[in-house]
């Protein structure tokens, strides 16, 4: 009793948007009613216990002295908190002076010593939001086996609308809106709003997350031993709110891709350089919109003595061989590339988006797909889950013309804080094909596998 919480969001611009009135409904529920008042946007209980709201995003400095000595904060929409009101909460929810003291000199006990509580309520949305870098991705995979993990730090609890008592559930009116959403969202959009899964594509994706989840180690899958040349592909940093982004595959096995985090742009230009080398590809290409437009004599003075080729993509440019038809999964008619695509971006995020689905078509559905025509991804590498929140969230955009084209970089930040994707952006550039070949194109596969 007299407990004292802090209720709040990360966007909240008046009290109409908080829990306020969930908290009165459910006062009026209990019957608890008449114990409490209402008072300058307060709620407050007869043993002088209270709530407050606050939005978190407009001062998030000012936490500092609001927070302190609460015995809690509930925080409301969770996946919508950034790293840096996280960073500041965490530091500022910390016993008073007073009740520290009181405890260092014995007055009272560590079971008598209420620690300050976080609680977050959320749906899970991005594997990149602040919650679940900090505390979610270590306790997933108990999450997975048993919805619940708990280590010294977190307790985490998941509960969708099936862990509910029948009976509440069939009242609340809701079972005809979840089979209608069964039956006409897709996979990716149902589990998340009624299973909880993080939901890895935005609204008009090219690149569903069943088509990523069906190329990580799909080579081992399959049986096939991945050979052919070696393609490094460099997205050089140039926004400030991104890395410097690389991948490397080998015939159809991406085998490493990941970020370089240097001082500046040549410290990651000259370890991607040494990389390559280290690797001997056959191609090095890399991102030449933006600054890496200014990097060619660079390129050319790190892969000097080796045999490898330098090539600068733009994916701003016409599309490749605009007179061909072009054949793939969203061919209609006799149209060729320049009718189909807007620009080289989009036609080789098409790409990719077309090896991801064949992929699928072989792992899911059991269909003979030429090997050489698919996509495998390393599953142990670090960045996989950042990975796939990049590949799954680049949108499709309106095009006049009717052509496929792919919101901007800056359009992605503006509507949906969608940070520069430039790890997918190296896979999509990695579809670049080698003129000469320095590698074998063999493909060696294990049928027995392939057709288990």
């Amino acid at each position: 009793m007299g407990k004292k919480w802090c209720c709040a969001r990360e966007f909240q611009n008046s009290i109409d948007e908080s829990v306020h009135r969930t908290l009165k409904d459910e006062s009026e529920r209990c019957g608890w009613d008449a114990e409490f008042i209402e008072k300058n946007r307060t709620y407050i209980h007869d043993s002088g216990g209270y709530t407050f709201y606050k939005g978190l995003e407009r001062n998030v400095t000012s936490l500092k002295g609001i927070l302190q000595g609460l015995d809690g904060i509930w925080i409301e929409e969770g996946e919508s908190l950034t790293e840096e009101t996280l960073r500041v909460l965490t530091a500022s929810l910390r016993l008073t002076a007073l009740q520290a003291t009181s405890y260092l000199k014995g007055e009272i006990t560590l079971e008598e010593l209420a620690i300050p509580e976080i609680w977050i309520s959320m749906n899970r949305k991005s594997r990149e939001n602040a919650v679940a870098k900090k505390y979610l991705e270590r306790a997933e995979p108990t999450l997975e086996r048993c919805g619940f993990y708990e280590d010294d730090t977190i307790m985490v609890m998941q509960a969708n609308y099936n862990d509910l008592p029948e009976t509440w559930w069939l009242g609340s009116g809701l079972e005809q809106e979840r089979a209608d959403d069964y039956e006409n969202l897709s996979r990716a959009e149902y589990n998340h709003k009624w299973l909880g899964h993080y939901l890895e594509e935005v609204e008009n994706s090219l690149i569903p997350p069943e088509w990523f989840d069906a190329c990580i180690d799909a080579a081992q899958v399959l049986g096939i031993v991945p050979t052919g040349a070696k393609i490094m592909a460099l997205d050089p940093s140039d926004t400030g709110r991104d890395n410097t982004g690389y991948s490397i595959r080998e015939g159809i096995h991406f085998y490493d891709f990941g970020e370089f985090v240097g001082e500046n742009g040549n410290i990651d230009l000259q370890d991607a350089l040494r990389k390559a080398r280290q690797e001997r590809v056959d191609l090095f290409v890399w991102d030449g919109d933006g600054l890496g437009a200014l990097i060619r004599d660079d390129v050319d003075r790190g892969l000097n003595g080796i045999k490898c080729e330098a090539r600068m993509y733009r994916g701003s440019e016409s599309p490749d061989d605009p007179d061909m038809p072009y054949e793939g999964k969203w061919a209609e008619g006799d149209k060729t590339n320049k009718q189909m695509f807007a620009n080289k971006r989009a036609q080789y995020y098409t790409k990719l988006a077309e090896r991801m689905w064949l992929t699928f078509k072989a792992v899911k559905m059991k269909a003979y797909i030429d090997p050489d025509e698919i996509i495998s991804i390393a599953g142990d590498m670090p960045l996989l889950n950042k990975l796939r929140s990049e590949v799954c969230r680049i949108p499709k955009k309106h095009n006049n013309a009717g052509k496929i084209q792919l919101m901007s970089k800056d359009e992605m930040w503006r509507k949906h804080k969608i940070v520069s994707p430039n790890i997918a952006d190296c896979f999509a550039m990695a579809m670049e094909i080698p003129e000469i070949s320095y590698g074998t194109s063999e493909t060696i596969i294990n049928f027995d596998s392939w057709w288990e």
